[in-house]
C-alpha cells in the first residue's frame, strides 16, 4: 500500500511537470510575407507578438529571399537564443522583402508613362500625371517591376495604378499607387474682368488650351461672343457652361405688354411670353385675363405688337 501511494505521488508529479512543459512550450508561426523598411531582419519581424530576445537574423539585405522554418530553427539553436524544448518554428516559410531603395514621385511617373505609351494609344501630350506619393521604397536587387494592365481609357481625375513586384518569375508583392491625371482641354478664357449682364465682345475673351484634373466641370466650347454673362467673371478664368447665355429681348415666361390700335384707340394688354424672341420675331403670348393665346411681334424689350388674334 505504501509502495502504491509513493508510485501514485511520483506519477502525479511527473504528469504535472509534463503539463507545465507543454503549457510553456511556444510554437512559432512564420508570417507568409515580411516587409522590411530597412535591410536588417530581426526575429520580431517574422513572428507576430514576439516577446523573447530579438535576434538579428540578417543585415544589409537588398534583395528578396526566403526563409524556411527549418533554417530559422537552425539559426536560433546555433545562436543559443531559443531552446528547442521551449520554442520552435512550425512548418512553413516566409518571403522577406527589404524595401531599401527610394523611388521619387518623378521616378514613378516616368515608369508609368513608359508603360502606358507601350501598351496603349499614344498620349500625344493630352494628359499629365502626378504621383500623390512623394516617394516610396522598393527592393534594390533581383526584382523587376510591372504595371498591371488596366483600362486604356483615360480622363481627368484620380486613379489607382497597381504596380507588381516580380521575383523569380512570380508576383510577390503589389503596390497600389494613386495618381492625379490632368487632361488637356480647350475653352474660352476671359481677358479682363466682366460684369454681370455684359454682352461679350471679341475683345473680352480668347480661346486657348489648358490642363485640368477636374472632370466634372463643363467648359464653354462654342463661341461666347454675343452672349450675356449671367454672373460677374474674373480675368483669366475659363468660361463654364451656364455662365453665359444668349438673351432675347423677350424671354419665355416674361410678362409682356401687348399693344395694338383700333382706329384711333391705343390699347395695352398684359400677357406672358410662351416663347423667347428678338426684335421682329413673332412669338406666342398668353392673355393673362382671358387665358387665350395670341401672336405678337417683338418690338422692344418687354413689348410686343399684336400680329394676329
Amino acid at each position: 500500500m505504501r509502495t502504491f501511494c509513493f508510485a501514485l505521488l511520483f506519477s502525479s508529479f511527473y504528469v504535472s511537470l509534463f503539463c507545465e512543459e507543454v503549457k510553456t512550450k511556444q510554437s512559432l508561426f512564420l508570417k507568409p510575407k515580411t516587409i522590411l523598411a530597412t535591410g536588417e531582419l530581426k526575429l520580431s519581424h517574422l513572428v507576430t507578438d514576439w516577446k523573447g530576445k530579438d535576434l538579428i537574423i540578417k543585415q544589409n539585405a537588398a534583395a528578396p529571399f526566403e526563409l524556411t522554418s527549418d533554417e530559422l530553427n537552425d539559426i536560433l539553436l546555433k545562436e543559443g537564443s531559443v531552446d528547442a524544448n521551449i520554442a520552435s518554428f512550425r512548418s512553413g516559410k516566409t518571403i522577406v522583402l527589404p524595401m531599401v531603395e527610394e523611388w521619387k514621385a518623378s521616378d514613378l511617373t516616368t515608369s508609368l508613362l513608359s508603360h502606358l505609351e507601350a501598351n496603349g494609344p499614344s498620349l500625344d501630350g493630352k494628359f499629365r500625371f502626378y504621383s500623390e506619393l512623394p516617394s516610396l521604397k522598393m527592393p534594390k536587387e533581383s526584382v523587376s517591376f510591372q504595371w498591371r494592365r488596366g483600362s486604356t481609357r483615360l480622363h481627368a481625375g484620380k486613379r489607382i495604378f497597381p504596380l507588381d513586384l516580380i521575383w523569380k518569375g512570380r508576383v510577390v508583392h503589389s503596390l497600389h499607387i494613386p495618381f492625379v491625371i490632368e487632361e488637356k482641354k480647350e475653352a474660352w478664357f476671359t481677358v479682363k474682368e466682366i460684369e454681370a449682364k455684359t454682352v461679350l465682345q471679341d475683345t473680352d475673351v480668347e480661346r486657348k488650351s489648358f490642363f485640368t484634373s477636374d472632370n466634372r466641370i463643363e467648359y464653354e466650347e462654342e463661341s461666347p461672343i454675343g452672349k450675356t454673362a449671367l454672373i460677374a467673371l474674373a480675368s483669366g478664368v475659363p468660361l463654364q457652361k451656364k455662365q453665359t447665355r444668349s438673351l432675347h429681348m423677350v424671354e419665355r415666361g416674361q410678362e409682356v405688354q401687348l399693344v395694338y390700335t383700333i382706329g384711333s384707340l391705343y390699347l395695352k394688354i398684359k400677357t406672358r411670353a410662351l416663347e423667347s424672341g428678338n426684335e421682329g420675331d413673332k412669338i406666342l403670348l398668353l392673355n393673362l385675363s382671358s387665358q387665350s393665346k395670341i401672336k405678337g411681334t417683338v418690338q422692344s424689350p418687354g413689348v410686343c405688337i399684336l400680329s394676329e388674334v
